[in-house]
């Protein structure tokens, strides 16, 4: 037995040796870098572990809840701006604070441009981000009055087959409720497609595409990276198939379509001849759309569930509102443009649900060339992160940050480039005002239809989220509703 123990012992020290030294030395060496004659000093910072690099510490944050700590530790540390950082052994420098934002947002092109980590990039090979514009002008371009009776026959229906048919006392979880939902919208209005089934099929994907994002980055058979890379492919091949049908179709109107034909026609219009090349290109940026659709609408309505509950004030307020837009309509009659409008304090709510547990915790970028900021040097092709933490949380952005204050966005809101769930500048997150319309939707239906209870696990679990990698509740929310009788109306 100690002849075993000494072995394993020696094992150790012989692979973990040559990692504690790396990681010393690439923390001093980042540390200790000469100033840059012409364009300022390096970022100070560290590179962490080989391969991970400071992967395990985020983790370690996130699963307290509190990611953020992650980025102020170091801002307190190097810098109150920049500093550099690895992941997932990829070289970052993050870029922090009200006035780093502002820098990115504003400089988009002419230092920066849009980037993936190469996990992503591994999972989504044929997307370059940088001709994603015409995607942006394409959700923009769909008919707002037209989409939003869309979305509200299908929130009405998923109501009624899934939150309607529940027992007294009956347990339910809303994460899981939530995905599908809003997955099936944006199948609806970004592909075209309704089938039941072959949803399903595509959201079994999506799940283990995110996994495989998060998990080692390892491409074997049978590890999460290689089944998330199979997973897109048999999308993609999917929905190429769908180009193809159309295509072939020659489809020549789109006043009753979705963003997947203004991208075919668009297509055409450029080269009647376009390769297979360029369905494989529209097919995956197809994917991607589905997930980022999906993504932050699910994860917001789940946790706008979770705060109703622990905020009866705010859940009265809220249900007030959409009572009274209620008492204006016709029976059976859809939401319009004009109702989503008059939602302002729900809108509000959305805002604060979305500075406090923000769907993306970083964005990426690259540099596209050698420049200064804040008197540091940024060599070109250097991946940059920036954080919604490091503005959202911060005491001088938002006093109190961890208090459930709707208000912070009345009058003229908080200050420019502090508040960036959906970035911004030109480059604001084109998916907004989609998300609006979807989770406003869904909390019409669900105030004017239920109270409800959360279920916690414990006490420390109220007003705490699990970041995994999304940040919700812990068990994706269990509740029991209390529906309101049909005819209350106050």
């Amino acid at each position: 037995m100690d002849f075993f123990i000494l072995f394993i012992s020696s094992i150790l020290i012989i692979f973990l040796l040559p990692l504690i030294s790396f990681k010393f030395l690439t923390s001093k060496t980042i540390n200790t870098l000469a100033r840059n004659p012409t364009n300022g000093k390096v970022p100070l910072g560290s590179m962490g572990w080989p391969i991970i690099g400071e992967g395990l510490e985020l983790l370690k944050y996130s699963r307290l809840g509190t990611p953020e700590k992650f980025f102020f530790d170091r801002i307190a540390k190097y810098s109150s701006e920049i500093f550099t950082t690895s992941f997932l052994g990829e070289k970052v420098t993050c870029f922090c604070g009200a006035s780093s934002n502002k820098f990115l947002f504003s400089n988009h092109s002419k230092y920066v441009e849009f980037s993936l980590l190469s996990t992503v990039k591994r999972v989504f090979p044929y997307t370059d981000p940088e001709k994603s514009e015409k995607v942006r002008k394409m959700i923009v371009s769909l008919e707002s009055k037209k989409v939003v009776g869309i979305i509200d026959s299908m929130t009405r229906k998923h109501f009624e087959d899934f939150w309607d048919t529940k027992k007294e006392n009956e347990v339910m979880t809303v994460y899981p409720l939530a995905k599908k939902h809003t997955f099936t919208i944006a199948c609806k209005l970004f592909i075209g497609l309704d089938d039941p089934a072959k949803i399903n099929e595509f959201l079994k994907d999506f799940i283990t595409i995110i996994n495989g994002f998060f998990g080692l980055q390892i491409n074997f058979p049978g590890t999460r990276l290689n089944r998330a890379i199979k997973a897109s492919q048999a999308m993609r091949n999917e929905i190429m198939s769908i180009i193809n049908e159309r295509k072939n179709n020659k489809l020549q109107h789109i006043n009753e379509e979705d963003v997947l034909s203004y991208m075919i026609l668009d297509n055409n219009d450029e080269d009647a001849d376009a390769n297979n090349d360029d369905v494989l290109t529209m097919a995956d940026k197809m994917v991607g759309m589905l997930i980022a659709a999906h993504d932050s609408a699910s994860v917001v309505m789940t946790n706008i569930t979770k705060y109703l509950a622990e905020l009866p004030e705010v859940y009265d307020a809220v249900r007030i509102e959409h009572i009274n837009i209620a008492k204006e309509k016709g029976p059976g009659e859809l939401l319009n443009l004009s109702d989503i409008q008059k939602m302002r304090y729900s809108w509000n709510v959305v805002c604060e649900v979305l500075r406090l547990a923000p769907p993306a915790q970083a964005s990426f970028r690259k540099a596209t060339t050698d420049f200064a900021y804040a008197g540091y040097f940024i060599p070109k092709g250097r991946t940059i992160c920036w954080s919604a933490a490091s503005t959202h949380k911060n005491h001088d952005y938002f006093p109190n940050p961890e208090k459930f204050d709707p208000s912070r966005y009345e009058g003229s809101g908080p200050a420019p480039y502090t508040y960036v769930p959906f970035g911004g500048g030109p480059h604001t997150c084109p998916g907004k005002e989609y998300a609006k319309l979807t989770i406003l939707t869904f909390v019409h239906h669900l105030v004017t239809r239920y109270k409800w209870r959360n279920l916690f696990s414990g006490p420390n679990d109220v007003g705490k989220f699990i970041f995994n990698p999304f940040p919700l509740p812990r068990n994706g929310l269990p509740i029991v509703l209390q529906p309101h009788s049909p005819d209350t109306t106050s």
